[in-house]
């Protein structure tokens, strides 16, 4: 082999390793959009989000995430003496609600399989943890009057930028908060029949749950990166082979490959973000990355694969 196809071999598996890279990351944020075991996720309508509106926690990194006032919901509610500890972090203008006991805003009771797409805003009483307006941790009752504070004894530490652990148990009086030794007793009157996880506008990391009636959850962390790359490189290298093999010209089949790097230059833009800025609802967020670069590499191959089967015939 020449040294000048060898440069050309050298760029296919370039294009290949960054193929792998936009793979990895698709994989990570796809647990991120994912819901654990026994709970449910829905979504508040907004117009679009805005990837300067999802704060600085990035997408995936072992964690679920929330953002735009989304929701976990678990049926039924936290009961007396019953514990829920939550593992989450919080972005500098994130905001946490935890209710043991909710109901919805709307006037019927949403059902147990809650889809991700049902309008919902959770009502009553709940732990707000706030890294924003100076920071807040305590309880709070929340209705369509308003804000209002709960009857309670004790204080909290507001979080700060790492992850941080709040137990949360239920009382015959409301509820009690503890976090990092610290106690919060709240009187609430819990009529509710759901548990919500409840988040603010930018994306709140949630990285453990354990309800004592269930066994406890962890998101799966983040994939090795290494069999994504292989898995890339091999793709691309292997459908090169096959173009070269058929007649391609190695210099034609290295430019097909050449829009593969636009998945590298989206890495680190939100999926959510971009699909709902181009209004592509049929897009998946998690892969819109790979997407990226793979669609037009793929349209320039089918091209340039007609134009030889042209000039042949």
């Amino acid at each position: 082999m020449r040294g000048r196809d060898l440069r050309w071999w050298a760029w296919i598996v370039v294009c290949g390793l960054v193929l792998g890279l936009a793979l990895a990351g698709a994989r990570d944020r796809a647990q991120a959009e994912s819901t654990p075991e026994g709970w449910t996720r829905t979504e508040a309508t907004v117009p679009f989000r805005r990837a300067d509106l999802m704060g600085e926690l990035p997408e995936g990194r072992g964690s679920w995430s929330l953002d735009h006032f989304m929701s976990l919901v678990a049926t039924p509610a936290l009961g007396t003496g019953e514990t829920l500890e939550i593992t989450a972090q919080l972005p500098a203008g994130g905001e946490l609600q935890v209710f043991p006991s909710a109901r919805w805003s709307r006037s019927h009771t949403p059902p147990s399989g809650l889809s991700s797409t049902q309008v919902a805003v959770p009502r009553g009483g709940a732990l707000v943890l706030r890294r924003t307006r100076g920071g807040l941790a305590d309880g709070r009752r929340l209705d369509t009057e308003g804000e209002t504070g709960l009857s309670c004894t004790g204080t909290l530490p507001i979080p700060g930028p790492e992850p941080f652990t709040v137990q949360l148990t239920g009382t015959s009086q409301g509820f009690d908060a503890g976090i990092d030794g610290q106690v919060l007793t709240c009187s609430d009157r819990r009529k509710g029949e759901v548990l919500v996880l409840h988040s603010g506008l930018q994306r709140v990391r949630v990285l453990a749950l354990e309800r004592s009636s269930t066994d406890g959850q962890r998101p799966a962390g983040p994939g090795g990166t290494l069999p994504w790359i292989l898995l890339g490189v091999g793709a691309v290298v292997i459908l090169a082979g096959f173009e070269v093999r058929s007649g391609a010209d190695p210099r034609k089949v290295a430019l097909t490959c050449a829009p593969l790097i636009l998945s590298g230059l989206v890495l680190d833009v939100d999926g959510r973000a971009v699909v709902e800025q181009l209004r592509a609802p049929g897009l998946p967020p998690a892969s819109v990355g790979v997407w990226i670069g793979l669609a037009p590499c793929l349209v320039a191959k089918a091209l340039h694969l007609g134009a030889r089967l042209s000039n042949r015939s």
